[in-house]
């Protein structure tokens, strides 16, 4: 079981000296982020390289949550009121405790109890929401230090401690402790032994021939090219551990598990298959906790596969998440039901509905593109040019996009297409 750990240096190394405890198949790999941006920059290798991700801190936390990016079991590590005495220990030992603080935490009730039992007189806190940066704690600590309220200042940011020791302004760091370390793993062992387990929940998939090759057939005809799909799928089957039933005449149903249906190695040599056949079919893939939910769900994504005309898989979650088409160009990956209150931000300024914003999210996160002709869009998100320039036109009015350039046409013939840049 390999756990990455995302955070600042120093909290990096409160950590690795409890690395020895762990049990012998816990391997923890480590990335380093000072900052909200660097954390959301070392994300994607670390989720590709890790079972589960351990956040030295809540704000990194849910800054990558609120991105709507994470789709590995995740933790983070909190500061209880050890954090306080033990910043206070470090600190002040056989020195005079101050007596006003400016502090921040994700709880206030933290600082409370702890400050309370030391004899500290006054104590300021910004109570914690998940927006907040670090700009905004140095400044609410740095108007208590220049009004004179308080004498010292506690933090549990590397940057914002980071920020007063530069200015020479007493300042503390509040570090998170061995036990509370301990804790956040074992809970997140607990979330990733889980997710190994949903692995085994049911997975169905149809494979059809399209609509528009069926008026076409004869029965004959259908029954042996119905044959030579089954043929063409027996070494599937047989890697994801399934069974293959002929469901009717035109249709063909494999059952096995997520885990097995849904592996790399599955979802490749399916993308050759599918790529290799010489007649159009749609396949949707459908998980779920009994067989028929599974059933339901792989015919929900049946029927995206053939609006695209193409052979294309889709894959419709137990949780609503909607991935497809399979490994081809404009694959996504979205969960059309969650709304964080960046999206909901974003339809109010775009006018733009949910699923657009988050096909548009999710083609960008993925393929690592922001800038696309109305065509491009269209191709990637499988909407018509007209209803891509659409979409194009609404982000510039919203100023959530800007034309950089024009496209060259080599054949000199047309319009070119503007090149726009999308900043979501």
């Amino acid at each position: 079981m390999v756990i990455g750990v995302i955070g600042p240096d120093d909290s990096i190394k409160n950590i690795m000296q409890i690395q020895q405890e762990l049990d012998s198949d816990i391997e923890l790999q480590y990335y380093t982020a000072f900052t909200v941006k660097d954390t959301l920059h070392v994300l994607d290798e670390c989720q590709s390289n890790s079972d589960g991700i351990l956040f030295t801190g809540r704000a990194v936390y849910d800054i990558a949550v609120s991105e709507g990016i994470m789709y590995k079991p995740h933790n983070y590590v909190v500061h209880d009121t050890s954090s306080v005495y033990f910043a206070l220990l470090k600190n002040y030992h056989n020195k005079a405790i101050p007596k006003r603080v400016s502090s921040d935490a994700r709880d206030v009730y933290v600082v409370q109890d702890a400050l309370a039992l030391t004899g500290i007189e006054k104590y300021y806190v910004l109570k914690y929401k998940s927006h907040y940066t670090e700009e905004t704690y140095i400044n609410y600590h740095l108007k208590n230090w220049n009004d004179g309220l308080v004498d010292v200042i506690f933090t549990s940011f590397s940057p914002v401690y980071e920020y007063f020791l530069k200015k020479n302004i007493p300042v503390c760091r509040l570090f998170t402790t061995s036990s509370e370390i301990r804790n956040a793993i074992a809970h997140l062992i607990m979330q990733i032994k889980l997710a190994r387990e949903a692995d085994v929940k049911i997975a169905v998939q149809l494979v059809r021939l399209c609509d528009e090759n069926l008026s076409e057939l004869l029965h004959l005809d259908l029954a042996c090219i119905m044959l030579k799909i089954q043929q063409a799928f027996l070494d599937f089957v047989k890697l994801v551990h399934g069974s293959m039933v002929l469901n009717g005449l035109s249709e063909l149903m494999i059952f096995s598990n997520k885990g097995s249906m849904l592996s790399k190695e599955a979802k490749n040599l399916l993308f050759k298959i599918l790529s290799s056949l010489n007649i159009s079919v749609c396949s949707g893939i459908g998980i779920g906790v009994t067989p028929m939910d599974a059933e339901h769900n792989a015919r929900k994504a049946l029927v995206r596969s053939n609006n695209q005309k193409d052979n294309t898989c889709f894959i419709l979650h137990e949780d609503g998440v909607i991935e497809g088409p399979l490994l081809h160009q404009n694959y996504l990956k979205y969960n059309p039901h969650s709304l964080n209150e960046k999206i909901k931000k974003l339809i109010e300024v775009t006018g733009l509905n949910a699923s657009n914003i988050k096909k548009l999210q999710s083609l960008m996160t993925i393929h690592g593109i922001n800038i696309f002709t109305s065509k491009d869009l269209g191709e990637y998100m499988g909407i018509s040019e007209r209803s891509a320039n659409r979409i194009l036109k609404q982000l510039l009015q919203a100023e959530k996009a800007e034309i950089i350039s024009k496209e060259t046409l080599y054949s000199g013939r047309g319009r070119p297409r503007n090149m726009i840049k999308i900043h979501l």
